[in-house]
């Protein structure tokens, strides 16, 4: 199974308690991808995203790429904005999986702890304007590092119903989803413009 970034930044968080450090994963997957995103660039390579896209169609729920990453997370009526986001490929179901961060940097793979980071994964690699729910697969998972919007010892929670939507996609390069996720404690919505980040394949 893999071992998210952003779960290896929340060991970190527990056990200084206050003080969140996050190490680079141990073993963080393997260094290529699979389907149209082999032959993408290395880990810690920067991508052209922009490179032989057209975007202007937009998706059948009427989203239209916004080539950036905006994403309202409203838990316990405290609301922030994650504005950043990686994926990478899960090979052994070529399926997505996406990292949406607010605060951390922009390295490849993520090295400094966020604020939060909403977890996108196990969405099948469609065609612009497939929407996918959890019948599909799909699980959303939001830590909040920083402690102000989801208090106790395990802060992180999984949204209860959710649908996910492909805005934009070009295999290696990026993928854009527009999100809207419920949670227990409140909601998620926005979109997301992921990246391509190879050392986040499994």
């Amino acid at each position: 199974m893999r071992l998210p970034f952003a779960f290896a930044t929340l060991a970190g968080c527990l056990a200084l308690v206050v003080a969140c450090s996050d190490d680079p994963p141990a073993g963080g997957g393997s260094s290529s991808s699979s389907g149209g995103a082999s032959g993408g660039p290395d880990a810690g390579a920067a991508v052209d995203e922009d490179a032989g896209v057209d975007e202007d169609a937009g998706s059948s729920s009427g989203a239209t790429p916004t080539k950036k990453t905006s994403v309202e997370a409203k838990l316990h009526d405290v609301v922030r904005t994650l504005h950043r986001a990686q994926f990478g490929i899960t090979k052994a179901d070529d399926t997505l999986y996406i990292e949406a961060h607010e605060g951390g940097v922009e390295a490849c793979p993520e090295e400094e702890s966020p604020k939060r980071t909403l977890i996108v994964r196990d969405v099948p690699r469609g065609a612009v304007g497939a929407q996918f729910t959890k019948d599909d697969g799909v699980i959303v998972t939001l830590l909040d590092f920083a402690g102000d919007q989801i208090q106790g010892p395990k802060p992180s929670t999984t949204a209860t119903a959710l649908t996910a939507t492909i805005v934009g996609i070009e295999d290696g390069v990026f993928v854009e989803l527009e999100l809207d996720a419920t949670f227990p404690e409140g909601t998620a919505k926005g979109l997301i413009r992921a990246t391509y980040c190879a050392a986040m394949n499994e």
